[in-house]
């Protein structure tokens, strides 16, 4: 060899005694037949849905549950600041909420119609501050993006959606009204 490093032959033997020990902790099985935790399946970030922020409101959830009839209560609320820039610079912020109702109700626990439920969305939308329609844009183009995702043109409250669905075939055809 025409350039030695130094001290070779010790890092070698170190290297070799490191994984000698490393080697014989493995080999005497406490760590490998050590009892691990079992998972219980929730990963960060995608954690279960919390029974209610209310729990089951004094009973009346399980009853409402039993019954087929199955409903969330969501609320969003969005702040966007313009600091500086846009057609129109003047510093503005803009706040928008929304509660909404999403439901279902398996009508086969009712009626006695196999797979067959009704689902529905009722939103109430707060406030009409757009910020994008108010500073960023030119009010004579079409809007291209929007600064806050839920804007509706006004405050309101509205039927989102409202189906009936049914199964047939042992549910390889579903039909949506």
């Amino acid at each position: 060899m025409k350039y030695p490093l130094p001290h070779t032959g010790t890092l070698a033997a170190l290297l070799l005694f490191c994984s000698g020990v490393q080697a014989e902790t493995l080999q005497t099985g406490k760590d490998v037949e050590a009892p691990t935790a079992k998972w219980d399946g929730v990963a960060l970030g995608f954690e279960p849905p919390s029974p209610g922020l209310l729990g089951d409101m004094l009973g009346i959830r399980p009853i409402l549950e039993e019954s087929g009839f199955h409903y969330n209560l969501g609320y969003l609320s969005q702040l966007s600041y313009n600091a500086g820039g846009g057609y129109n610079q003047d510093k503005q912020a803009s706040y928008i909420d929304q509660f909404s109702l999403t439901f279902s109700q398996d009508l086969q626990a009712l009626t006695g119609i196999p797979d067959a439920a009704i689902e529905g969305n009722i939103v109430n939308r707060n406030h009409d501050n757009n910020l994008t329609r108010d500073r960023l844009q030119d009010p004579r183009a079409n809007p291209t993006d929007l600064s806050q995702e839920s804007y509706g043109g006004q405050s309101i409250t509205r039927l989102g959606w409202l189906t009936f669905s049914r199964s047939f075939l042992d549910r390889r055809l579903q039909w949506r009204v």
